[in-house]
């Protein structure tokens, strides 16, 4: 322009000289007018068409009044903001709809695809980060129980991680390991210090590990180690198939991630991001109304509903609840649950035996009757809290079974199986289904301990087993440390056995049964005879323990009561182990015999045989 300068000045109007001042810009600055930001306080201008206006004192103006500001030297368009209709009056509304949007310079809102895309991905990411949360993190209302089946604790409302289901806990190589039943969605945090995990195991049923808190370290997106509190690892072991690994809810912020997508990215991280996009989207849409808390619930329901879908159709159960299932359903088929008193009528048969190991071998492997009593017995008689010969079907006893609950179950299910045949083979051809048991894991109600021990020993399912129904004698499963001998029931049982050896002519005393035959008979392997016997010999039952230590001085005093002294027991049993492997030597003897005249080889021993043979 023409005589321009500092003191020139501009103005928003409808047209120029005219109507009232829209918005002042006041004196040029530089090379600039500047106005501020439209809309901001005291600058609102309605949405329409407006002129710049030119006004300069120089020409005698004082540029107070709009009618001197007459030069147009520009225009600008007002427009309301992109999902805002504009009104006759220069009014912005908004659009009813959040993926409506107006026409170009239209007051009337149509549905837009752009927009509806917005909504849909606000949707969509919403459900993402609720799906994060309800998949990773738990509110618990109650305290857990220590052990299957219990009643929960207090009410304590506590936010956790979500609980991560135990397929299994075992020993391996030296190492505790937890295989969860899938992906447990745990990682490690980049941070050495935060590498392993604090966590609490619930519902494994093992007194070492339910309420105790460990360490554990990712093995792979299915297996953890566990570790001491210092992190160093742990040297007992422990069985079982069922639990959950709980986790606190900031460490479950830090450690969870989706190991089946390979997303390795934290909970927490997972979070900030989605709910970051979540409030971006929201704030650029602008939402009417509750319309943004709508998609926000939706996406939320929508989380849930997943979710759900998922425990009911998609989740699968453990090993150990799908064969638990399954054995419940063939008993409940058969039909012969019965309850009965306790003592010698709740036996059960060797083929009663033999099923749990034939449906559930592949869960117990070598594990013991802990776990068996844990994991299989305790759930399966749960509901109606009965023993497990009264669920399969209740028998009057044929023998009693004295057994440390630490041997292996499937040299229960070898020895007895062993012994069965050997004393009913000649009598009838099922000896399976007609040999009975007397097992205190399987005979007694284990969801009601108290009432079977009684108030005292004369009131205990094992002393009425013993005493008041039909036995022929006791049955003792031994492995090459004769472990039963150390355990103070063991030793009552043994007591009672010689009492009723003595007063009953029945009885026939005790058998020792190993998974390679009975003692007794002859028919155990030489080398499990001779472990035995070195292993009797240094045994001293008056360092035989118990569970409780108000047991262990009951079973002392009734053994001092009736045998004077251990010293006296500890000599009845050598003579009864030895009476036994003197019936092995002639059983070994006589095979010898046999194969030598089988052979037509004659001599005076067997040491000459061999150096025979080898001369000849």
């Amino acid at each position: 322009g023409i005589g321009l300068s500092s003191d020139d000045e501009a103005m928003l109007l409808v047209t120029c000289g005219m109507g009232q001042p829209i918005l002042r810009a006041g004196k040029i600055q530089e090379r600039f007018f500047n106005f501020g930001v439209l809309g901001s306080h005291g600058n609102e201008v309605a949405a329409g068409s407006y002129q710049l206006c030119w006004c300069q004192p120089s020409l005698g103006r004082s540029c107070n009044s709009t009618e001197e500001f007459n030069v147009a030297f520009g225009s600008i368009r007002v427009r309301c903001h992109w999902n805002y209709a504009e009104l006759d009056t220069g009014e912005c509304r908004r659009c009813h709809l959040l993926f409506e949007v107006p026409e170009e310079e239209d007051s009337v809102c149509q549905i837009d695809a752009g927009s509806f895309a917005l909504v849909i991905l606000w949707w969509f990411v919403s459900t993402l980060l609720f799906l994060a949360i309800v998949t990773a993190l738990r509110c618990r209302l109650w305290t857990l129980p220590k052990r299957p089946g219990e009643r929960p604790g207090t009410f304590s409302p506590t936010l956790v991680g979500t609980p991560r289901p135990i397929r299994d806990v075992s020993q391996t190589g030296g190492k505790l390991l937890i295989a969860t039943n899938g992906y447990h969605n745990l990682i490690k945090f980049p941070v050495s210090r935060w590498s392993t995990i604090p966590v609490t195991l619930a519902g494994t049923a093992h007194p070492l590990l339910d309420g105790v808190q460990f360490h554990v370290r990712v093995r792979d997106g299915r297996t953890l180690e566990v570790l001491c509190l210092d992190r160093s690892p742990v040297t007992f072991r422990a069985d079982s198939s069922m639990g959950q690994v709980e986790v606190s809810f900031g460490r479950a912020l830090l450690h969870s991630a989706l190991h089946g997508l390979n997303l390795k990215v934290p909970l927490l991280g997972q979070t900030v991001i989605l709910a970051g996009c979540s409030l971006a989207i929201g704030r650029f849409l602008e939402p009417p109304g509750l319309q943004g808390v709508a998609v926000v619930a939706a996406g939320a329901f929508v989380a849930v509903f997943l979710f759900l879908i998922w425990l009911q159709f998609v989740r699968t159960s453990s090993p150990l609840t799908h064969s638990l299932k399954m054995y419940a359903s063939n008993i409940s088929e058969k039909g012969m649950t019965k309850k009965t008193k306790k003592g010698p009528e709740r036996a059960v048969a060797v083929q009663e035996v033999l099923d749990l190991w034939d449906n559930f071998q592949h869960l117990v492997r070598d594990r013991n009757m802990y776990y068996m009593d844990a994991n299989i017995v305790k759930p399966l008689t749960m509901p109606l809290k009965l023993s497990y010969a009264e669920l399969v079907g209740p028998q009057d006893a044929m023998w009693f079974v004295s057994h440390w609950w630490g041997t292996e179950f499937r040299v229960y299910c070898e020895a007895l199986s062993r012994h069965a045949k050997a004393f009913r083979e000649d009598e009838v051809t099922d000896w399976k289904r007609t040999t009975t048991y007397w097992i205190c894991t399987f005979s007694n109600n284990q969801h009601n301990i108290s009432e079977e021990l009684g108030q005292s020993h004369q009131e205990s399912s094992f002393y009425q087993a013993l005493h008041e129904g039909t036995v022929k004698g006791t049955c003792m499963i031994l492995d090459e440390k004769a472990m039963p001998l150390t355990r103070s029931w063991c030793l009552f049982e043994i007591l009672q056995t010689i009492f009723l050896k003595k007063q009953v002519i029945r009885f026939q005393g005790l058998f020792f049964c190993t998974e390679t035959g009975v003692l007794n008979r002859g028919n155990s392997t030489v080398e499990m005879s001779i472990q035995i016997g070195h292993r009797m010999a240094h045994l001293r039952l008056e360092d035989a323990e118990a569970t409780t230590e108000q047991d262990k001085r009951m079973i002392h005093d009734l053994v001092i009561g009736e045998m004077e002294s251990f010293d006296h027991i500890n000599r009845v049993l050598k003579k009864c182990i030895g009476e036994a492997l003197t019936e092995c030597e002639k059983s070994v003897s006589k095979q010898f015999s046999d194969l030598y005249e089988e052979l037509d080889f004659v001599t005076d021993s067997p040491q000459r045989a061999g150096a025979g043979f080898m001369t000849d």
